[in-house]
């Protein structure tokens, strides 16, 4: 995802300071653009499909999925490794 993000020109990446292997990302000035341009639509969007669920649902539901994300980019890290 993120080479198909750096060829569409909506992020830059360049070398780490710690080793070749660290990448910092950066959104481009056209990157930056498509994000505020997108961002309200997509803040919309999140709060329709959520509606029916209550402020602690919400967190809740936000908080499990973080956990998913963080432990599949765990897995990936490791398998990278």
């Amino acid at each position: 995802m993120v080479r198909h993000l750096a060829f569409r020109g909506f992020v830059s990446r360049t070398r780490g300071k710690r080793g070749s292997e660290i990448r910092l990302l950066s959104l481009t000035p056209a990157g930056l653009d498509l994000f505020e341009r997108l961002h309200p639509a997509i803040l919309a969007v999140r709060d329709q499909v959520m509606a029916s669920l209550s402020e602690r649902e919400r967190e809740t539901l936000q908080d499990l999925l973080a956990r998913v994300i963080n432990a599949n980019e765990l897995k990936a890290s490791r398998r990278f490794s």
